[in-house]
C-alpha cells in the first residue's frame, strides 16, 4: 500500500502536541457520542482495535482491547494502523480521530479495518470536520488530516459495505473545557457476511 503521506510526518506532529494527550481524560468527557460514553454501547467481552489508542483510556474497562499507536507509551503495540497485521478478528474498531491523509490513504486504511472485522463487526469513529484539530502556538497544522464532512462517511460506507447507523456533528458535554469541538461522530457496521 502506498500512501499519499509520510507516517513520520504524523509522528512527529504528535510528538509536538503531546499536551493534547497529556490532557485526553479531560478530551474524552468532553465527547457526548464518542469518548466514554462509548463504554455503554459496547459489550465488555467484545474483541476490540483502538487505533490510535493515546493513552489506552478505554483499556481498562475492555479485557480484550488492543491499543495500537504510533507514539502512546501506554499502547499495546506501537505502530501505524496500515503496518498493524494479525490474525485475530475484531467486533469492534475505535476509530478516534487516528485515520488520517487524503481520500485515497482513507480508502486504504478503511479497507484494512473492515479485513480486521467480523461479519458485522462495528467501527466507532471521531473525525476531523472541515477546522484543524490542533492550534497549539508554533505548531504548524499538517496537510495530512483529510476534511471529513457527514457525506464522506456515507460514502465510505457504500463503497465498503457497511450500514451507517448513525453520523452527526459530535456535540461538546456541556461545561468541559476543550479545544476540539468539531469532529463528526459515525458508527457504522458491517453489511459483509
Amino acid at each position: 500500500m502506498t500512501l499519499d503521506f509520510d507516517q513520520q510526518q504524523i509522528t512527529e506532529f504528535f510528538n509536538k502536541t503531546m499536551e493534547h494527550h497529556v490532557a485526553r481524560d479531560q478530551y474524552m468527557k468532553s465527547f457526548s457520542r464518542s469518548g466514554y460514553a462509548l463504554i455503554d454501547n459496547i459489550p465488555a467481552s467484545a474483541r476490540i482495535l483502538d487505533v490510535g489508542c493515546g493513552l489506552n483510556l478505554f483499556k481498562p474497562y475492555f479485557p480484550n482491547l488492543i491499543g495500537i499507536d504510533v507514539i502512546g507509551e501506554e499502547c499495546d503495540i506501537k505502530t501505524s494502523l496500515l503496518e498493524y497485521r494479525t490474525d485475530q478478528k475484531f467486533d469492534v474498531v475505535l476509530c478516534l480521530g487516528s485515520v488520517f491523509g487524503s481520500l485515497n490513504d482513507i480508502k486504504q486504511q478503511v479497507e484494512h479495518i473492515r479485513n480486521m472485522l467480523v461479519s458485522r463487526g462495528k467501527i466507532y469513529w471521531r473525525n476531523h470536520h472541515a477546522r484543524p484539530e490542533f492550534n497549539f502556538p508554533g505548531v504548524e497544522f499538517p496537510p495530512f488530516f483529510y476534511q471529513w464532512t457527514e457525506q464522506t462517511h456515507l460514502d465510505l460506507a457504500s463503497e465498503f459495505e457497511f450500514t451507517v447507523n448513525e453520523v452527526c456533528k459530535e456535540s461538546k458535554e456541556p461545561g468541559v473545557n476543550v479545544r476540539d469541538t468539531y469532529r463528526i461522530y459515525a458508527d457504522r457496521k458491517s453489511t459483509r457476511l
